[in-house]
């Protein structure tokens, strides 16, 4: 059994030809792979070499270790702080630590932290104890923290250009809620003079410094310690950034270090801000001063030259 049936040759000429079934199955055969082949979509060229911005899994490394009193004054706290995350922990009478919470919901990386508040003074609770506890028992705390809030705050600068002020109020039934106060941060040309690196604390808790890594360092006047917290006794959300003044200076070099000093015997208005700094292959010490009462106004490097010889840098810095 033949079929009449349409064949195109070669010069685009239609004719008609008497074919059987095999031979038009055999040419739909051959058809259908040209019909159906899929196009071919073009790969891009995969990069020689990429930039890795952040980790797969968060890494479980501690970077400071405090000890503080961010949810009341009787709670002997500890503080890990990691990479964007916060562990508190309480020191137990027998000396073991206890798991209290984890806060991770910065949606930052942490550059830098430091406590801020009153400072608490060790003594003995017992007369042979597991480990020392600390106790306010040279100043009364309430005389100038309101009953209601720990002596103490947390200050983290994030990398998305904030400083974070930061403590905890724990409910009767356990429950842990944090209380906070941001403030931005300047932004600048590059980021090793984004402000963050380093804070330093005033051991009077009155100013807070913070430095890029390079070049540029901005003073906080804080508000006294009495009108530092939440107004109105609430414990919850947000509260305005504890902060009256503010003003920058510029350290030429890479800053190293960074932290106030003591003021002198009977020179308690005095603020002392001390600042190791590297250029040129030369380590300096710059020193900044000025009277608290007086504000910064009258702030002045009183001491700005090379300490170190070549080669030598400190790895820390205490102040006692």
């Amino acid at each position: 059994m033949s079929l009449q049936s349409m064949v195109r040759l070669p010069n685009g000429e239609l004719v008609s030809r008497n074919m059987d079934i095999h031979q038009i199955l055999a040419a739909n055969r051959e058809q259908a792979p040209k019909e159906t082949a899929p196009k071919k979509i073009p790969q891009e060229e995969i990069p020689v070499f990429g930039l890795l911005s952040r980790t797969v899994i968060r890494s479980p490394m501690i970077n400071y270790i405090f000890p503080a009193r961010i949810r009341h004054k009787d709670k002997n706290d500890v503080l890990f702080i990691g990479e964007d995350f916060i562990h508190i922990k309480e020191i137990l009478p027998d000396g073991h630590l206890q798991h209290i919470f984890t806060k991770s919901d910065f949606g930052s990386r942490i550059r830098a932290a430091k406590v801020f508040g009153k400072q608490i003074t060790p003594v003995l609770d017992t007369p042979e104890p597991d480990i020392k506890m600390e106790n306010d028992a040279e100043e009364n705390l309430e005389t100038e923290v309101p009953v209601s809030f720990p002596p103490q705050v947390l200050i983290l600068s994030l990398e998305s250009k904030k400083l974070l002020f930061l403590f905890a109020d724990q409910e009767a039934s356990g429950k842990l809620n944090f209380v906070q106060s941001s403030l931005p941060l300047p932004s600048q040309r590059s980021f090793p003079e984004e402000p963050g690196k380093n804070i330093a604390v005033d051991p009077k808790s009155r100013a807070i410094a913070v430095s890029a890594c390079e070049n540029s360092v901005i003073v906080f006047v804080a508000k006294p310690l009495k009108d530092f917290w939440p107004k109105g006794g609430h414990l919850t959300g947000e509260w305005e950034p504890p902060i009256m003044r503010e003003r920058p200076f510029q350290v030429k070099g890479v800053i190293l270090r960074m932290e106030f000093l003591y003021p002198g015997p009977g020179d308690d208005d005095q603020v002392i801000l001390l600042i190791i700094h590297a250029k040129a292959g030369r380590i300096s010490f710059a020193c900044f001063d000025w009277t608290h009462s007086r504000g910064l106004a009258d702030a002045q490097n009183t001491c700005n030259k090379p300490t170190f010889e070549r080669g030598m840098s400190p790895s820390h810095l205490s102040s006692y």
